[in-house]
């Protein structure tokens, strides 16, 4: 009974632990793109 619990537990854990890292990936990515889209119009601008 402890081991399937325990094995729900870490399930749940291990799920909530890739969403987690999913979802911070995906906001990395979304946070990385604009600013590297920034960084590159203002090295654009400055060499023009």
């Amino acid at each position: 009974m402890a081991g399937l619990l325990y094995t729900e537990v870490k399930g749940t854990f291990l799920n909530d632990f890739f969403t987690i890292l999913i979802s911070e990936n995906i906001f990395l990515l979304v946070l990385k793109f604009p600013l590297q889209f920034i960084v590159l119009n203002c090295t654009c601008i400055s060499i023009a």
